[in-house]
């Protein structure tokens, strides 16, 4: 179809236009029931082994998520699989008022609080009580972002509805200017500033980016059906890429002249990658699409065995000698034991940001095999203090 490649997946869908199953291009199918088919809620998910990846929430060798709706009060709950359990309340906009984790027997731990204040000003509220407010447009755009410390953001936006400025609390102005179809063809950094930068991008008819120019030097790319067939930087060296009918990778020639090839599987996964000297890795896969094993140049074999999320849970190197991994109850990395035993550990905050979403929690301290403990702190802008 006007020279792109096609890649076909087959749906099928219920009354209410939910999908019930999904078919991709190995013939592998993945089904979904529903719970509530008229709003959409999920009941099972069955991958194409047969696994269970939701029913109820449950999920294969007795980890369970549980999902529990209560529709008239605009509540709902999810129980992950260590038995945590998060309470979610919106509002009759399906705006999220609050988010809590309860225990039984344990007062409610506040994760994140939002509230909708006149004039479209949001008023978000962290576990430990930090404020951000927000001030929103008319088209709920984010106009000002104001810290706990009275840190103000100010974001600026075009007729477009894109971003025009964004001025940092030290006053540092970024400038954003589009073409007549949206796309940014002028960054501007520290407007005004000795240390002013100015970035300008071009494009094709098919809104592709087809040279980048920062401090007068140009980085230019062709395209062939939507993919970077060449890649040219400012001193005219080339580096050009095939593709297969598939849309993969399978020639990267750099400006000296120095080829890799690859060949994959059906689900676009690489299987036999061949370096400029001739050396080759080979891969295999499962039905997931997760690694099983990669070949070295010199026959060495890695093997990767995963979780019920999918999560790497051990490798095995070529000389049999095993490292294992463990996660969380938010799938985050907690623990690595090596071959010989040793132990590093990494534990987080109980939250993240409140207003920017990062509700997961960043990495408070990484413990390593020797006992040494690195602890990290975070500004208001997640940058490590």
């Amino acid at each position: 179809m006007g020279g792109q490649t096609v890649i076909r997946h087959t749906y099928t869908y219920n009354s209410n236009h939910g999908i019930t199953s999904k078919k991709n291009a190995l013939n592998e199918t993945v089904t979904m029931t529903y719970k509530y088919p008229d709003k959409g809620v999920i009941e099972k998910v069955m991958d194409p082994t047969g696994t269970e990846l939701i029913k109820q929430g449950s999920q294969p060798a007795g980890h369970v998520q549980t999902y529990t709706y209560d529709f008239k009060n605009s509540t709902f709950y999810v129980t992950d699989f260590n038995g945590v359990q998060k309470k979610k309340v919106t509002n009759e906009k399906g705006q999220l008022l609050l988010e809590e984790e309860v225990q039984t027997g344990a007062e409610p731990k506040t994760i994140r609080k939002i509230e909708y204040l006149p004039n479209r000003i949001e008023k978000h509220t962290d576990s430990v009580g930090n404020v951000t407010t927000m001030q929103r447009d008319e088209w709920r755009n984010i106009t000002k972002v104001t810290d706990g410390e009275g840190n103000i953001t100010s974001i600026s936006y075009n007729s477009q509805k894109k971003p025009l400025t964004v001025t940092d609390p030290l006053g540092t102005v970024t400038r954003m200017d589009y073409d007549a179809k949206g796309n940014l063809t002028t960054l501007t950094q520290a407007l005004g500033k000795p240390e002013q930068t100015i970035t300008t991008y071009g494009y094709n008819g098919y809104g592709e980016v087809t040279s980048v120019t920062a401090n007068g030097l140009t980085t230019s790319y062709t395209y062939n059906n939507g993919r970077v067939a060449s890649v040219t930087d400012p001193r005219n060296n080339a580096t050009v890429i095939e593709y297969d009918l598939m849309g993969n990778p399978t020639k990267i020639t750099d400006p000296m002249g120095n080829i890799v090839t690859a060949t994959y599987d059906l689900m676009g996964n690489p299987l036999v990658i061949t370096d400029p000297n001739g050396k080759v890795t080979k891969n295999t896969y499962d039905v997931k699409g997760n690694m099983r094993t990669t070949t070295d140049p010199l026959g060495n074999i890695t093997t990767f065995d995963y979780n019920y999320a999918n999560k790497v849970a051990s490798v095995t190197d070529g000389e049999g000698k095993v490292t294992t991994y463990e996660y969380d109850g938010m799938k985050r990395l907690s623990r690595i034991t090596d071959a010989a035993g040793g132990l590093t550990s990494f534990t987080y905050e109980s939250t993240g940001c409140a207003s920017c979403g990062n509700i997961g929690g960043d990495l408070s301290a990484l413990s390593d095999p020797k006992g040494q403990t690195t602890s990290y702190g975070y500004d208001k802008g997640l940058m490590v203090k």
